[in-house]
């Protein structure tokens, strides 16, 4: 317990103060609005403390949230562009075989060295065109229009060119 000389709410045979304590021969009075006062203004400091860790807790929560949500968003677009291009290897994949298959198939059954070119340019046209129509199905995002325009317009005129030069081969012929 404190010395009483410590004590700066005690008052030994004060009047003031609301409460009071006989302690043998001496009666002691309490200094309750000196207590109070204090105890509320050391509220009053921590209830302030509290309130601004509170903000900045708040503040740091409302970043992170900001920071996780833009790395989803990024995380979102990378999964969904390797969707893509997964999609993408696959049907070249699919092409790229169907073109060999159907070669050797033709060069099987057909001895007319015009007619196997004609054939192989129209194939070659076809593929070209469906790879065209693959890209404008996936249409990479981050590229320019300009890019997507000139790569459009090169895969449409090799296509057509392809596949009129073999119809022209194999007319020819015949």
């Amino acid at each position: 317990m404190k010395d009483r000389d410590d004590n700066k709410f005690l008052r030994i045979g004060g009047t003031f103060g609301e409460d009071e304590e006989e302690h043998g021969s001496e009666k002691i009075t309490y200094d309750t609005e000196a207590i109070d006062k204090e105890l509320n203004d050391k509220i009053n400091a921590a209830n302030k403390r509290f309130d601004s860790i509170v903000a900045s807790t708040e503040a740091e929560l409302r970043s992170v949230r900001k920071t996780v949500n833009d790395q989803l968003k990024e995380v979102t677009k990378q999964i969904d562009e390797s969707k893509n291009r997964v999609v993408e290897t696959l049907a070249l994949f699919a092409a790229l075989f169907t073109f060999l298959s159907l070669q050797v198939q033709i060069f099987k059954d057909e001895r007319d060295p015009d007619i196997v070119i004609g054939i192989v340019l129209i194939t070659g046209g076809l593929i070209t065109f469906f790879v065209l129509i693959l890209d404008l199905m996936i249409k990479s995002k981050g590229e320019s229009n300009n890019l997507m325009k000139t790569r459009f317009f090169l895969l449409f005129a090799t296509s057509i060119l392809l596949i009129i030069a073999g119809t022209l081969l194999i007319k020819s012929h015949n």
